[in-house]
């Protein structure tokens, strides 16, 4: 069996039961060097190593999502700054946690969304 099909059958493996949350020992699907923490059934919870980059950062985020129009994955850089599980919906992130990701996947669009952290207000 050719890697790619491999690997895209081990994401669909990965999604989620009855749209619930799932815990990270359960989603530990991986993406080249990003990894799954969690998933709900619209939002992904991912990290990447630090050294990834954009091209990196939309091709995991593709393969999270795999056929899922509605999905968002939201990617960080740092383990311990992504939560813990995914909420349902972006709304459910809190500030701290949005404010310390790198870029999200939109799927429904095809758009990866660079996040930049602002300089503090002088």
């Amino acid at each position: 069996m050719p890697a790619r099909t491999l690997f895209l059958a081990m994401a669909i493996a990965a999604l989620p039961a009855g749209g619930k949350a799932q815990a990270p020992a359960q989603a530990q699907a991986q993406s080249g060097a990003c990894v799954i923490k969690s998933r709900s059934e619209t939002l992904v919870v991912m990290v990447c190593p630090p050294r990834a980059d954009a091209v990196a950062w939309r091709s995991a985020g593709q393969a999270a999502c795999a056929a899922r129009n509605i999905c968002n994955v939201w990617i960080w850089d740092d383990a311990t700054k992504a939560p813990p599980l995914a909420p349902r919906t972006d709304a459910g992130l809190s500030r701290a946690n949005s404010g310390a990701a790198v870029a999200i996947w939109v799927n429904d669009s095809a758009s990866l969304v660079l996040l930049r952290r602002a300089a503090p207000a002088r």
